[in-house]
């Protein structure tokens, strides 16, 4: 293909700087970025993997001179940008879409056919928290068959971006030196805290969150197999990665050795059984997700459960992104 030019909105966002640590870390050759920032002056810049790139104001840049833009926010801003890209023949890659269409989402490492979307020349990364469960989930329904399953995801604040982290940190120091605090981005308090509902519930208490996680995972399970996943999502005040604690029931009787034989020959998946895992030790920087505690239940030979922790600004949504950037400079 011709050169690779990538124009960025939200370059600095916590998927953002994962995206561009990912890239460096790949065989992806990308020596043109522009980094997008309204407000930017002549003589801005951004050091991204290691080299310093002029910023540019929306306002002045020409898109025709990329052929690749990636958006990591979800402002106003960036849905006018979005659609002035497209008019220009970039690919877009808009990791800030807050209702995507079905065709539109892609998830790395799924059957999902990414062609159709780079010749419309639009694509939607999956969400982070959609991305663990179908990444966790699909290889134990394609084997084993999925009867039921429960999860409880705890997010981290990082899934709102740096004012997430912003506001935890603010109000652990208030805290820790005995000041009271008054909670700006969250409805209560965040530190020392955990926030059991994300969104209005519905009429069966479900909550916007879970109704959005819920949705993307019917494109990677199908909409029998979601529907049997019982989602509990929280917030918890940890800055980044994201842990599940999952129980599933199979349609057919196997072993703990078979469950631990699958997840750990899974892609993406890192078997680290007899470890304790974390989002501090194990969340961070990490392109697997990690698995522990697998186990059964007393007398059900088709019950299982198991924790995962995965860095959700990166696995969860830069290595989405840049498998979609690989494939397009693969073959366009």
């Amino acid at each position: 293909m011709s050169e690779l030019k990538l124009a960025v909105y939200g370059y600095g966002t916590n998927a953002g700087k994962a995206f561009f640590e990912a890239l460096n870390d790949s065989d992806i050759n990308c020596t043109d970025v522009c980094p997008l920032a309204y407000g930017a002056g002549e003589y801005d810049a951004v050091n991204i993997m290691d080299r310093n790139f002029g910023i540019v104001s929306p306002d002045v840049f020409d898109f025709e001179s990329a052929n690749v833009f990636i958006s990591f926010s979800d402002d106003n801003d960036s849905r006018k940008l979005v659609k002035e890209a497209q008019e220009a023949g970039c690919l877009v890659i808009d990791a800030g879409c807050e209702d995507p269409k079905p065709e539109n989402i892609f998830l790395d490492g799924s059957t999902t056919s990414l062609d159709q979307m780079l010749a419309d020349r639009y694509v939607v990364p999956m969400n982070s928290a959609a991305t663990m469960l179908a990444l966790l989930l699909k290889p134990l329904d394609s084997h084993f068959g999925l009867e039921h399953a429960e999860v409880t995801l705890m997010e981290s604040v990082s899934g709102l971006g740096a004012d997430g982290a912003g506001e935890l940190a603010r109000e652990t120091i208030a805290l820790l030196n005995m000041r009271p605090v008054e909670p700006r981005l969250f409805a209560n308090q965040m530190a020392f805290n955990i926030h059991t509902a994300l969104g209005d519930e519905d009429d069966l208490g479900i909550t916007t969150h879970e109704h959005e996680v819920q949705k993307q995972l019917e494109l990677a399970l199908g909409s029998k197999t979601a529907s049997r996943i019982m989602l509990n999502c929280v917030l918890v005040p940890v800055f980044y990665g994201h842990t599940a604690v999952i129980s599933f029931t199979a349609k057919q009787d196997l072993t703990l050795a078979e469950v631990k034989e699958l997840l750990a020959d899974c892609v993406f998946i890192e078997n680290a059984d007899g470890e304790e895992i974390t989002p501090a030790s194990h969340g961070t920087n990490e392109d697997n997700i990690f698995i522990s505690r697998v186990h059964g239940a007393s007398g059900l030979n088709r019950t299982y459960s198991f924790m995962a922790v995965m860095d959700n600004a990166r696995r969860g949504l830069a290595m989405n992104v840049l498998a979609i950037v690989k494939k397009y400079a693969e073959e366009y």
